[in-house]
């Protein structure tokens, strides 16, 4: 009976050690995972940021009317829009107004490199407005 006793607490002693070293790896797993996952966002928003600061002309490319929010990627509304410099600049919601108010140039931006272009208005003269 004494030997069937110690093989049962050696056995749940080996089953918790090896839980706790699972756990442990399994942590820093997970960390590490993190960390490369926030540096590569990091590394492609300066990237994107990099690639839409300079006013690069799209050789070949004609741009289309606008047809997409540039925050959200969803459909425009035509009755939700800014008029930024000279230019309208649609959106899906007032949310993405909001957003898009913040800094005009990145979305004008955003949407070529979609191959959009925003519509130019008559009143050039216009600063952020709805």
């Amino acid at each position: 009976m004494d030997i069937k006793y110690i093989f049962i607490i050696f056995t749940f002693a080996i089953v918790l050690i090896s839980n706790f070293s699972f756990t442990e790896n399994k942590k820093n797993s997970d960390t590490l995972q993190s960390s490369m996952l926030k540096s590569q966002a990091v590394t492609m928003d300066s990237a994107y940021q990099n690639s839409i600061s300079v006013d690069t002309p799209l050789i070949n490319k004609k741009l289309l009317p606008q047809r997409t929010c540039p925050v959200m990627g969803g459909d425009i509304n035509k009755s939700i829009y800014i008029d930024y410099k000279g230019k309208r600049i649609y959106a899906c919601c007032m949310g993405c107004i909001d957003t898009i108010k913040k800094d005009p140039q990145k979305y004008i931006n955003k949407l070529r490199q979609m191959g959009q272009a925003v519509e130019i208005i008559k009143n050039k003269n216009s600063k952020l407005s709805q």
